[in-house]
Formats: C-alpha cells, structure tokens, sequence
C-alpha cells in the first residue's frame, strides 16, 4: 500500500485518535505526507489538506493552547479528527 494512499492517512489519523501518546508524531507524519507529496486532485484529499493545515493549531500542552486562542487541545483535536473522517466516510 502507498504511504499516500487515503486508506494509510486515515489508519495513520484514526491510530493518533486512539494513541496519543503517538499522537505528535503520528500528526507530524500526517502533515509531511500531505505537504510534501503529490497527492490526487480529488475532494477526499482536500479534506486531508485543510485537516492538515487546522491540525497545525493543534497543542497538547494545556498552559501553552492557554496562551493564544486560535490553538486547541485534545479535544478539539479529536472533533476535527473525527468530522474529517466522518466527510470521508470512514
């Protein structure tokens, strides 16, 4: 299976849901994959595109998503995460 295929993106993003511990390098790999790869002009693969780009916003640490609010902690994540699966259909 190609690491740019949209079933590998959405394991590597459905395993950052239910791993986070993972979750920074699991989304990290997400965002070189999708910036960094000649992917499909396809509506599915633009879902990925603007998840990467708002996953970018994203902070763990709870004091530092504190100081700017256009960051966002885990639960935020996990709703970004889960409606761009859901658009997909996964």
């Amino acid at each position: 299976m190609s690491l740019t295929s949209l079933q590998s993106l959405t394991d590597m993003l459905s395993a950052a849901l239910h791993q986070p511990d993972q979750r920074q390098q699991l989304i990290s790999e997400f965002q070189q994959i999708i910036w960094n790869s000649d992917l499909p002009t396809s509506w599915e693969f633009e879902v990925l595109r603007d998840l990467a780009y708002d996953l970018d916003f994203y902070e763990p640490d709870v004091k530092l998503s504190a100081e700017d609010a256009s960051f966002f902690g885990d639960e935020r994540f996990e709703e970004e995460i889960n409606a761009a699966l859901r658009k997909l259909g996964v």
